[in-house]
């Protein structure tokens, strides 16, 4: 079960609520509550924060205090070159699969 921590302030008519549906990406159709706030925090970091015309990115930008509860790890305002040196880390620990993969890989072993 998900708890919504997210706390939005008074909405416009053409603002994404909480019900609405998320208009694109891998949980497209599901109501924007229930995205999970690791996905919206890389929706954000890989571009939406700066993008001011994106419903999603306003709707990030209204809820980030919630958003950052869901997602501690994740750097919610910090500097594009620090996003994109923590997106970095974030591929290689995917791609290997766990961080003690991660740190062999750093030091040169196999």
């Amino acid at each position: 079960m998900m708890v919504d921590n997210r706390k939005g302030e008074q909405s416009e008519m053409n603002q994404l609520q909480d019900t609405d549906a998320m208009p694109f990406g891998k949980y497209r159709g599901a109501p924007m509550v229930e995205i999970p706030a690791f996905y919206l925090h890389w929706l954000w970091v890989k571009g939406k924060r700066e993008d001011t015309t994106c419903p999603v990115a306003d709707y990030i930008r209204r809820n980030k205090a919630g958003l950052a509860q869901e997602h501690p790890d994740g750097i919610w305002d910090v500097s594009p070159a620090h996003e994109q040196a923590i997106l970095n880390r974030q591929d290689i620990a995917r791609d290997f699969g766990d961080t003690d993969d991660v740190s062999k890989h750093w030091r040169g072993e196999k």
